[in-house]
């Protein structure tokens, strides 16, 4: 069974989802189903993609995927559309590594999504994978966190998951009332709302990211 799962996994990294779900064969384990639901994510199936999430629940394979997972499923949960080519196309892109495609992959699909059906959160993670990358990265990212707050005033990047043990990025002592109000609006709300989880990377990523928006307003 392990060696199905390494395998279907290796499968999706080269981009081969067909030959990813032919590796997991008729294995029926919740590990496999969870397996499943990505492989259905990545080809634009939403709904089943979500249902395969659901089945596998909330403790298959180790903490980390399964925070990933839950994350993943606030994100569609907001989503009405049951398929997404777009999304599913810009996922996969960033599951393989890609983050400079999958940016602006992932702006084209939230495109297609209203704003209070899914747009503001798929805004969200390309800003999280710009700020993540840092570097030229760096102004899309703050150009997309503006974007998402404009759109979404008091509402924008709902809390969709806190998991335990992410902290606050925007909490630095020696900032001026006004620094800290906007880093609380721009950092701290999408990195709780994180619908990829609240790895570290992306934590940093989103901290450092405020910490230039404040350095950058007076």
């Amino acid at each position: 069974a392990a060696l199905r799962l390494e395998l279907a996994r290796a499968r999706i990294a080269r981009g081969e989802l067909d030959r990813a779900a032919t590796a997991l064969g008729d294995d029926s384990s919740v590990a496999a189903i969870a397996q499943r639901g990505w492989i259905e994510l990545y080809r634009g199936n939403l709904k089943n993609a979500m249902e395969a999430f659901r089945i596998a629940g909330p403790y298959a394979t180790d903490r980390a995927a399964a925070t990933e997972r839950t994350a993943m499923m606030a994100m569609l949960q907001r989503i009405q559309d049951e398929t997404s080519p777009e999304l599913g196309a810009a996922l996969l892109t960033l599951a393989r590594g890609d983050s400079i495609a999958a940016i602006p992959a992932l702006r084209r699909a939230a495109a297609r999504f209203p704003e209070q059906g899914g747009r503001l959160e798929v805004l969200l993670l390309a800003a999280q994978v710009a700020a993540q990358k840092g570097g030229d990265q760096e102004l899309t990212g703050i150009a997309l966190f503006d974007e998402i707050v404009r759109i979404g005033g008091e509402g924008a990047a709902p809390l969709a998951l806190t998991p335990a043990g992410c902290g606050d990025p925007s909490s630095t002592a020696d900032r001026s009332p006004a620094r800290r109000a906007r880093g609380e609006r721009m950092g701290t709300r999408a990195v709780r709302a994180a619908p990829i989880g609240c790895s570290s990377t992306l934590v940093t990523g989103a901290s450092h990211l405020t910490s230039t928006l404040n350095e950058r307003t007076v």
